[in-house]
Order: C-alpha cells, then sequence, then structure tokens
C-alpha cells in the first residue's frame, strides 16, 4: 500500500511540475488563442489522472472526495459550458470504469460507492450553477464596460464641441 502511495505521490510531483512549467511558459509569452482549448485539454487532464489514480490503486470509496472537487473545481474554471460537461462525463466515465473492471469483481459492496455516485452527480449540478453564475457576471460585466466606453466616447464628444464653441466664440 506504500508504494501505491508513493506512486500517487509522484505522480502528483510530476503534474505539478508540468504546470509549473506551463505557467513559466505562459507567463512570459502570451497564450495564442488557438492553444487555450489545447492547454485547458491538457490540464483537465492532468487533474483526471491524479484523480482517478487513487480511484484505480488504493480502491476506497472516499478518494471520490478528489474527483468531486476536481468538478467542481471545474466549475469555475472551465469556461464553455460544453467543456464542463465534457470533463463531467470522462470523469463519471473514469469512475464508472474503475468500479466495474477493479473494484466490484474483487466483491466490494456496493451501498457506500453509491452514496459517492450520488455525491459524484450533486457536484456536476453545484458545478454547472458555478459556471453559469460565473458566465452570467461576466456578461453584466462586458456589457458595464461597453456602456462605460460609450459614456466615455460621449463624454469627449460633448468636450470637443464645447471647446470648439469657446474658440469660435474667443475667435469672433
Amino acid at each position: 500500500n506504500r508504494s501505491k502511495l508513493q506512486l500517487i505521490g509522484v505522480v502528483a510531483g510530476l503534474s505539478t511540475l508540468i504546470l509549473l512549467g506551463m505557467y513559466a511558459a505562459f507567463q512570459r509569452n502570451l497564450l495564442v488563442q488557438q492553444w487555450t482549448r489545447p492547454l485547458f485539454a491538457a490540464i483537465g487532464a492532468l487533474v483526471l489522472a491524479n484523480g482517478l489514480l487513487p480511484h484505480f490503486l488504493i480502491r476506497q470509496p472516499e478518494y471520490t472526495l478528489i474527483l468531486i472537487l476536481a468538478i467542481l473545481s471545474a466549475g469555475y474554471f472551465i469556461p464553455l459550458p460544453r467543456g464542463l460537461t465534457g470533463f463531467f462525463i470522462l470523469t463519471l466515465a473514469g469512475w464508472v470504469l474503475g468500479l466495474f473492471v477493479v473494484i466490484f469483481p474483487q466483491g466490494v459492496n456496493a451501498t457506500a460507492w453509491s452514496f459517492y455516485l450520488t455525491a459524484l452527480m450533486a457536484s456536476y449540478l453545484v458545478a454547472h450553477e458555478i459556471q453559469r453564475n460565473r458566465i452570467h457576471t461576466y456578461r453584466q460585466l462586458e456589457g458595464l464596460r461597453l456602456q462605460n466606453l460609450q459614456r466615455k466616447a460621449e463624454m469627449q464628444r460633448v468636450l470637443r464641441v464645447t471647446d470648439e464653441a469657446q474658440r469660435s466664440l474667443a475667435t469672433s
């Protein structure tokens, strides 16, 4: 069991190094728009691998909590609803695969696992609400930003007209 925990630690450490490398690379250079989706997919794959590894190796239902937290975090970080749904489907597929291929053949009681399945499903609903509220807030902020720009342009136009009127009064 200790070697399994060490393997989980090594994978988590390597994932950390990969994420730090991505951070360093994209901090110096501006991220190109075409790279955003592959970058999100790579980060999601790392999170999913780190979340599913204890599920497959240690085979305790409590490790589903890692996946629940990953889904909730995805609701905050993934900006596209399809991306969140895709992440959830992959998470659920990996969880179910681990359940039927690795865990149930060993004669484990399904009661605790069904509780965690319900929690996994509920986490998706909460993540979906988190994402929906973030998108709504961003849209409102963008509307306010555009309204502010419009008002600023109107104020500049009024100031320009006022300055021109003052100059024409001063010259006449």
